[in-house]
């Protein structure tokens, strides 16, 4: 056995939880955005809080267009929702970009403010993660316990610690000892275009799939773009791995509970189809007839044909789960 493996993965995993608040603020575009609560930086809230995004630098930034949604914990299955937009903002100083107050009602977790920074032409500069947790308020109790010998504290300390370690260093064996598991090969939804294949477009162009997830477009003149799509729902990643795409329900199958997806068609008749057209050299969706509509940024686009879909617009099949689209050059 390896002894030094097992210490540096022991340190490691220390120094993992030491740096947790760390994490909790994000360099984004020139400046550093955090949460507060009235103003006091924290990155814990109770449900009811209000919770403050702010973003601050040493020498202006920007101006930007700043974009936040909320995203919920992956448990819930909520996905992310839109927050707040600032235009015309320079970062000097500390400013408060958006604020958001939690439901009283809010499921505990992990959530996370997403942030995209664009300039002033609209062009995506960076984009990130700032998480914070929202966990049930202390319980205040009527009168203080009875004070604890200092011998007994210690000692409570020196066993949790001693428990902590141990199941460090057997979480670090167990990692060790674990066989690498096999690769497993994607296979495509039946129909449409599968990997390695090719479909002709409007205007002559032909897309060929190396890889789900990763789109090869041809044009007429030969030119070829290598793009990678998928949706986000939360940490949760869906790639397109075929063109056209149809989805239905049994696609986000794990990702909502199943009375959410009861409101989004079956695969049998999809409930919308994501395909590409070359002519104007975007990506397009289109509602098929589904019972209860697709909604693109907020609009129902049932009964109203294809619709362009640009990187980071926001498609949510029934209005019950709100899945960020994600298109990008793979080069």
């Amino acid at each position: 056995m390896d002894r030094s493996r097992v210490v540096v993965l022991l340190l490691l995993a220390m120094l993992i939880l030491l740096c947790q608040p760390l994490l909790a603020q994000q360099y984004i575009a020139g400046a550093t955005f955090f949460t507060t609560k009235g103003g006091v930086r924290t990155n814990f809230f109770n449900p009811g809080d209000t919770v403050e995004l702010r973003a601050e630098a040493e020498n202006p930034v920007g101006p930007y267009i700043i974009d936040v949604y909320l995203a919920y914990p992956p448990e819930t299955g909520r996905g992310e929702i839109f927050v707040w937009r600032q235009s015309s903002v320079t970062i000097h100083a500390t400013i408060i970009v958006a604020a958001y107050s939690l439901d009283p009602n809010a499921p505990y977790g992990r959530y996370s403010f997403h942030v995209r920074v664009f300039n002033a032409w609209g062009s995506l500069v960076q984009e990130g993660y700032v998480d914070f947790q929202v966990s049930s308020p202390p319980q205040v109790s009527s009168s203080p316990p009875p004070p604890q010998p200092q011998t007994q504290t210690w000692m409570y300390v020196a066993l949790a610690g001693g428990i902590i370690g141990i199941a460090a260093v057997i979480s670090a064996l167990i990692l060790m000892r674990r066989p690498k598991a096999p690769s497993v090969p994607v296979t495509p939804p039946a129909g449409g275009l599968g990997v390695g294949g090719t479909q002709t477009m409007p205007g002559g162009g032909m897309i060929g799939i190396p890889s789900p997830g990763t789109i090869q477009i041809t044009g007429p003149g030969g030119e070829t773009n290598v793009l990678t799509a998928m949706f986000q729902v939360g940490d949760r990643i869906i790639p397109i791995g075929s063109l056209p795409q149809p989805f239905g329900r049994e696609d986000f199958t794990g990702i909502a509970p199943p009375d959410v997806l009861n409101a989004i068609s079956r695969r049998i008749k999809p409930q919308f189809t994501i395909s590409f057209d070359w002519v104007n050299k975007t990506f397009i969706i289109e509602d098929n007839n589904s019972t209860n509509g697709t909604l693109l940024n907020g609009e129902n686009i049932k009964g109203k044909g294809p619709r362009p879909l640009k990187d980071g617009d926001i498609v949510s099949p029934a209005g019950v789960l709100n899945m960020r689209f994600t298109c990008r050059s793979a080069a």
